[in-house]
């Protein structure tokens, strides 16, 4: 015969899954972690042509400050003509930015061009066209600074697309354009 568990039962399964850590925390593994001590990045791709010639790359890079406490994150996109005749890349132009939740970060769009009327873009097998958004600066500790998925130590990176947004122009003259934004996964960013 099955007896039904009551109130003392209850209490006592909780125990068990609580009390001993069975559960996962309210925050726990919500996000993962870059660690810049490391320089922990994060990376992430996207073909704007069949052939692969225009890929455009948005990152979150991280460091330490040395001889300073605290740590830094910054976004990092990526503009690379890779495979065509000559490896030429005519112009490149991307609108990309680093976020965070509650708007602590360097909550702006920044733009990178090479080509056309800017310097010349660098291209070849291998070859990437970098540009960066401001450090953004950060000095939780380790215990805390996984604390708020919604806080300012998570972070995004976004490359945007769409007209007047990321695009890159092959030796052909023919633009490649993003179509919908490319953006990183949404990480903490610790010592």
């Amino acid at each position: 015969m099955r007896r039904p568990i009551g109130r003392i039962g209850m209490c006592m399964a909780s125990i068990l899954v609580c009390g001993l850590g069975l559960a996962p925390s309210a925050h726990a593994a919500t996000l993962p972690v870059l660690h810049a001590s490391r320089q922990d990045a994060a990376h992430t791709c996207r073909a704007l042509d069949s052939q692969s010639h225009a890929v455009v790359c948005i990152d979150i890079v991280t460091g330490t400050n040395v001889g300073l406490p605290g740590y830094w994150a910054q976004g990092r996109i990526e503009l690379i003509c890779q495979g065509i005749s000559n490896d030429k890349c005519y112009k490149a132009q991307g609108l990309f930015g680093i976020f965070d939740q509650a708007s602590v970060a360097a909550d702006k769009r920044f733009a990178g061009s090479c080509g056309g009327t800017d310097p010349a873009c660098i291209s070849g097998t291998g070859q990437r066209n970098f540009y960066y958004t401001p450090q953004v600066g950060r000095d939780a500790t380790s215990a805390t600074c996984t604390d708020d998925p919604n806080g300012p130590n998570a972070l995004w990176a976004v490359a945007f697309g769409g007209v007047g947004g990321t695009e890159i122009w092959t030796g052909s003259g023919t633009g490649n354009s993003l179509v919908n934004n490319l953006g990183t996964a949404h990480y903490f960013i610790c010592p």
